[in-house]
């Protein structure tokens, strides 16, 4: 008797899902943990231990994030990779609590990243695009 044996091609040709290229921001109320994923991560080079400062705008009240090895202490958290799958994280439980009460969450939101960062007082800052969350939990 032959044989005839069916690959898996399941996987093949399958395009990725958007989040897998967006650059998104998640925010854990429970812990008041903010996540990078890996895209957002790897497009910027954050590496263990890089410094993440948070801004909101007087005018506009825009969210920010700006990202780099340099920046004082006391102004900034200090971001940690997973070593899995790089995922980028920091706590910062004010900016959880903002994130989830704006996008009417109780546990949890994912935000997308601007790709095109704003230079203000000589930084490069990222907006939190915190009209239409890619996900409310």
């Amino acid at each position: 008797m032959k044989m005839k044996i069916y690959e898996n091609k399941m996987f093949e040709g399958r395009r990725k899902s958007p989040s897998s290229k967006q650059w998104i921001l998640n925010a854990n109320l429970n812990w008041g943990i903010l996540t990078f994923n890996p895209a957002l991560t790897e497009a910027l080079g954050i590496e263990d231990g890089f410094r993440v400062m948070v801004a909101e705008d007087e005018d506009t009240g825009r969210l920010y994030l700006s990202f780099g090895a340099g920046i004082d202490c006391r102004s900034s958290y200090k971001c940690r990779l997973t070593q899995d799958d790089r995922r980028g994280r920091f706590c910062c439980r004010s900016l959880a609590t903002k994130l989830v009460e704006t996008a009417g969450g109780e546990r949890g939101a994912s935000f997308a990243l601007s790709r095109k960062p704003v230079m203000k007082e000589g930084r490069e800052w990222y907006c939190i695009l915190t009209k239409r969350p890619v996900w409310v939990g």
